[in-house]
């Protein structure tokens, strides 16, 4: 995998409000970021659109949970990471 692509490490600080977050391939966009439920869909919206990302066949039930929940992701769930968002700008596809 190439590097972080900076525009991406900029649309995660602007998403998630915070300027000095340290981001990572192995971000959790849930279990680190806090993002799950409508807000989820809402991101991978604006991510799709910013980066031209195509979302066709994307579940977002394999990745988030529909609340947020204080016990974690469900170990049913995947782990959705910055740096699978980072090979997805690159694929143009989920």
């Amino acid at each position: 995998m190439e590097a972080l692509n900076v525009e991406l490490i900029n649309f995660l600080k602007e998403e998630t409000l915070e300027p000095s977050l340290i981001v990572t391939e192995d971000l959790s966009i849930e279990d680190d970021l806090g993002i799950s439920g409508d807000d989820a869909y809402e991101f991978m919206t604006a991510f799709s659109k910013r980066f031209g990302v195509n979302l066709v066949g994307f579940d977002y039930s394999d990745y988030f949970n529909s609340e947020p929940s204080w016990l974690g992701r469900s170990s049913e769930k995947k782990a959705l990471t910055v740096g699978m968002l980072n090979r997805a700008i690159e694929e143009r596809k989920f």
